[in-house]
């Protein structure tokens, strides 16, 4: 079952890679960031520290267990002392003027979480303290594992920040989070997701300032972010239904791209459903039926080819608005037949009905494997490399080019026509397979950054990914150029891509089109490197 910490990471997954990327962090690992804005920054952490510290001994006191509250009371204490000591050696190293006003976002920032602490729920408060440290950890180690410590002039900062013990630290901050969320009802676990990704914008503002001197919009930097709790409250609902089922002996249930039944004479049934809502998943004012017909297939046979397995047979359930007409209905057949008849996946039956306003699609899919062979996400092995199929953020390319009325030339047709024409990798699968070292395998659908937990949290591993090494089309790149986009922010969260993602020995001979971004390691964490 994922925690809640896994889900509020994965929800702010963009906006934490911004932070990576982000010039201040890159400089300060080369150890080229100008002393002008590390100082900057440094003056603006020397006030926010000792009140981080303050709040953290009010949280402390608002846990319901003891062994918390202790912990807690200690984290602050030799946490504060530590960090207060790097900043003395490196206000005076870069003679730092620490007789500044706040700026706006630390001013913001201290009174928010001063608020969130106040209100007195200590899983809300948990949730809006927990960032700064986790972030500072997840930072001070990505950049302690990319950076040149000798001669950086910053050594004592990364040092600091990426120290196992201090890791140690952050993660019982997480448990601590995790189960008072355990403990919590729907409404404060979706108010602690908010107030997590609200503090990672403040984050995101506060590295930002250090660099570029400016208070930026912190509530435009998170908004975007925060409608993502519907997604944390899809996976809550998962957990809850998943921790109140046991699925039998020799059967895999929820939590991989498929169910997996036993059928005897050496055949596993695989089995999987997705839905399609209109105005959650597509818009039916912009997408034709026929490719509406296609998707609603292609997703499913998607899982199956996840699996490494063959597709047999699908069921259909939808619910129309009485304003169709027969030719769409014709068109989106027409689509579904298409995709499924490439790989001889008949439509067996369904359901339908009528609906009051918006179309809704549900698909449930039959595939097979031989017995025993399924490809799952928990079977990552150390050292194995991470490999991806095609290329990565073309599907979220296509959607942002939509949702934002872009200029559809030739790239940009191209790119939409990858989001709402998916071509499932059925024949990489079955390959997949039957190939010798391979362990795990995952389709991108929520996005490489989402995806790739998935299998981490399965297999109980870590990875380092080089973001230099995903594979990127040209028509991605061309029309992030003139849209002014973020072309790995799409590569990694963008979603839709359904490509395969899978880890297989160094050594292991992969016949197939494919691109090594990274490799599987015992850290428990995701590091992008780059």
């Amino acid at each position: 079952m994922e925690n809640w910490s896994e889900h509020i990471w994965k929800a702010g997954e963009a906006l934490y890679s911004r932070i990576l990327r982000h010039p201040f962090i890159r400089e300060l690992a080369a150890g080229s960031l100008s002393p002008d804005k590390f100082a900057r920054y440094l003056a603006q952490d020397e006030i926010y520290l000792p009140r981080y510290c303050s709040l953290m001994h009010r949280l402390a006191d608002l846990l319901p267990d003891e062994g918390d509250r202790i912990f807690m009371h200690e984290f602050a204490d030799a946490g504060g002392e530590s960090e207060q000591a790097m900043h003395r050696l490196l206000i005076e190293r870069f003679s730092v003027n620490t007789a500044v006003p706040p700026s706006e976002v630390t001013e913001a920032y201290c009174s928010w979480m001063e608020s969130a602490v106040t209100a007195g729920n200590a899983a809300v408060a948990t949730a809006a303290m927990l960032p700064c440290s986790w972030v500072y950890n997840c930072v001070g180690l990505h950049v302690r594992s990319t950076a040149r410590l000798e001669g950086n002039p910053y050594r004592e900062w990364i040092e600091e920040y990426g120290d196992e013990a201090y890791g140690r630290s952050v993660m019982r901050m997480v448990a601590i989070a995790d189960s008072l969320a355990a403990a919590s009802g729907a409404a404060d676990v979706e108010r602690m997701g908010k107030a997590f990704l609200e503090a990672l914008g403040f984050e995101f503002a506060f590295w930002d300032y250090g660099y570029s001197g400016q208070d930026r919009n912190i509530i435009g930097k998170t908004s975007h972010m925060i409608m993502k709790l519907k997604e944390l409250g899809e996976f809550g609902l998962i957990d809850r239904i998943k921790s109140g089922v046991t699925a039998p002996d020799g059967m895999t249930g929820i939590g991989d791209d498929c169910a997996v039944i036993p059928q005897g004479d050496g055949i596993d049934l695989l089995v999987s459903t997705d839905m399609l809502v209109e105005g959650i998943h597509f818009i039916l004012d912009d997408i034709k039926p026929y490719r509406l017909g296609w998707k609603s297939a292609a997703v499913n046979l998607s899982d199956i080819a996840a699996m490494g397995g063959l597709p047999v047979a699908t069921f259909l359930s939808f619910a129309l608005p009485e304003s169709l007409d027969s030719k769409w209905t014709d068109e989106f057949f027409k689509g579904y037949n298409d995709i499924s008849g490439r790989y001889h996946c008949t439509l067996l039956g369904g359901d339908t009905t009528a609906s009051s306003d918006k179309v809704c699609i549900s698909v449930t899919i039959l595939g097979k494997c031989v017995s025993g062979k399924a490809l799952m996400r928990s079977g990552a092995r150390e050292g194995d490399k991470i490999c991806v199929t095609g290329y990565l953020g073309d599907a979220g390319a296509g959607l942002k080019v939509i949702l934002e009325g872009a200029r559809r030339n030739s790239d940009a047709q191209a790119l939409i026509a990858m989001h709402y024409q998916p071509i499932p990798r059925i024949e990489e699968g079955l390959k997949l397979a039957v190939t010798e070292g391979v362990h795990s395998m995952i389709d991108i659908s929520d996005g490489i950054g989402s995806d790739l937990r998935h299998v981490l949290r399965a297999s109980r591993k870590g990875a380092e990914v080089n973001v230099n090494k995903l594979p990127l089309s040209d028509e991605l790149l061309r029309t992030c150029k003139r849209n002014g986009w973020d072309p790995l922010e799409l590569a990694i969260s963008g979603g839709e891509d359904y490509e395969l993602l899978f880890t297989a020995d160094p050594d292991a001979e992969i016949d197939i089109p494919h691109t090594v971004i990274g490799e599987i390691t015992d850290s428990g964490r995701l590091d992008w490197l780059g």
